[in-house]
């Protein structure tokens, strides 16, 4: 898998089970980190739990580089690309963005999808 068919399917997960903000999941929903982690079947199998700190424990690696990789081309939708160069920093940025005040989430959905 791509990391544009990861963010494809993370709209999808988005669009179908809600989107929320402030924390990975709640109640079913989640923020487009947790949809990205749980299209690589990251959330699963160790709970909700950053890439970048898995990827530093060494835990599921392929599956972190690809959720790093997805995370990385939504930073560079959304013009943060510089951010993405900091495996700490993606995540960081990507929650701020989706944690907003304003943010909809047809907003996130449409740059999951390149849209935006």
């Amino acid at each position: 898998m791509k990391a544009e068919e990861v963010l494809e399917k993370a709209a999808i997960v988005l669009e179908k089970e809600g989107w929320t903000q402030g924390t990975l999941e709640n109640k079913g929903k989640r923020c487009v980190l947790g949809a990205i982690n749980k299209v690589v079947s990251i959330e699963g199998e160790v709970g909700s739990r950053y890439a970048s700190n898995m990827m530093r424990d060494k835990i599921l690696p392929e599956k972190c580089k690809l959720s790093l990789a997805a995370s990385r081309l939504f930073l560079k939708r959304i013009g943060e690309y510089e951010a993405g160069l900091n495996p700490e920093g993606v995540e960081f940025r990507i929650t701020s963005w989706n944690d907003a005040r304003f943010r909809r989430n047809k907003e996130v959905i449409d740059v999951c999808l390149g849209e935006k």
